[in-house]
């Protein structure tokens, strides 16, 4: 017997469809393939530029593609991009450092190049340590007034009395969030479905959770 859809999965159906592979959609709804193209079909909803270019790139492209070498670029500071084999952009350093500690970077550590040349990606010549201290670093010996540095750091504590001025703020539909909890997810499954952290995802609801309350 078929499954009727519910209002509450056709509504993250179509919030999530533009962006989601139909695998991880089939996973996710318990449907066939031809379901899900159909109701895609039926809804008039279609994926983005953005997720048919990546699909293509995971299909076709890095170690996959008969043309690859590599993929190096240099960027105007002298850091060097490549592109990995599973086909993400990635600067070297950052995927050099990943690759022996064997863990992901962590957004608040950075990687410095230990003689100061940045496209020396040895790991030998790279060290993990938090962006505050980097920044440090790298400011050692500049000449800055102390008024200058007051009137930089007071910008900045301005600026981020907003949390959505901070670089790593993430803007999350709360409806689709909300969706997949009542649906019985995991954690570990919303996150994966919507690409977040565990930390944004606890975040997200505690900023839930004020607005209530606000």
């Amino acid at each position: 017997m078929r499954k009727d859809w519910t209002k509450s999965e056709l509504a993250l159906f179509k919030a999530i469809y533009p962006h989601k592979k139909n695998i991880e959609l089939q996973q996710l709804f318990n449907r066939s393939d031809n379901s899900i193209q159909r109701k895609a079909s039926y809804l008039g909803v279609h994926k983005t530029k953005e997720h048919i270019g990546q699909t293509r790139s995971e299909s076709h492209g890095g170690v996959n593609s008969p043309s690859w070498k590599g993929g190096k670029s240099v960027t105007a500071s002298g850091h060097i991009y490549i592109t990995t084999p599973d086909g993400k952009k990635m600067l070297e350093h950052r995927y050099v450092m990943e690759k022996h500690l064997g863990r992901k970077l962590f957004f608040t550590e950075a990687v410095h190049h230990i003689n100061s040349d940045r496209a020396d990606n040895r790991i030998e010549n790279l060290q993990v340590m938090e962006h505050g201290e980097h920044t440090t670093l790298h400011h050692t010996g500049t000449k800055m007034t102390l008024a200058a540095r007051k009137k930089i750091s007071l910008a900045a504590i301005e600026r981020l009395k907003n949390k959505e001025n901070h670089p790593f703020y993430k803007h999350i539909d709360f409806k689709t969030l909300i969706g997949l909890r009542e649906k019985g997810l995991t954690v570990k499954q919303v996150t994966e479905t919507i690409g977040i952290s565990k930390r944004t995802y606890y975040n997200k609801l505690q900023e839930l959770e004020d607005r209530k309350y606000a």
